[in-house]
Parts: C-alpha cells; sequence; structure tokens
C-alpha cells in the first residue's frame, strides 16, 4: 500500500494523491477516510532526541484514473486487491 510523510503546506488529501501518484502512477479522483491509527506504539524518538506522536489515515480509494504502474522508483510488484 502507498504511504508517506506529509510535506509542508500539503493537506492531508494532497499526501494521499502525492504518493498514490508517485508510488503507482495511478491519479485519485475520490478516496474515503476509513480509519486513523495512533498511540503509544507509535511515539518515535529522531537521532536529536526529539520525541514525536506518530499517526496514520487509511484511505480507501474509490474513484481513479490512469494506468497502475507496476514499477517506479519506489514500488515494486505493485498490484490492485479489492475489498469484499
Amino acid at each position: 500500500m502507498p504511504a508517506g510523510s506529509m510535506e509542508l503546506n500539503e493537506s492531508i488529501y494532497e499526501t494521499l494523491t502525492r504518493e498514490v501518484k508517485e508510488e503507482t502512477g495511478i491519479d485519485v479522483q475520490k478516496a474515503t477516510l476509513i480509519a486513523i491509527y495512533t498511540g503509544p506504539h507509535k511515539s518515535i524518538v529522531n537521532h536529536f532526541g526529539d520525541e514525536y506522536q506518530m499517526f496514520e489515515f487509511l484511505f480507501l480509494v474509490d474513484e481513479w484514473s490512469g494506468t497502475l504502474l507496476k514499477e517506479t522508483h519506489e514500488t515494486q510488484n505493485a498490484n490492485f486487491f479489492f475489498a469484499r
């Protein structure tokens, strides 16, 4: 599944569309937020000793355009998985 970090001045939806495009070649047209994950197990300390609380947003991409690229500079063997 595509994943990544939010860039400065970027919305959550912009992050989603950028990361999906970079890692699959697909253009997200519509997506539904289905879960947000965080908790004590999501805290990290960087190499400067700064502690951060991480969180994840999980989306279901409802509509897209374009052709799936099997390989990009970030991805190998990309494929579709459909939820039932």
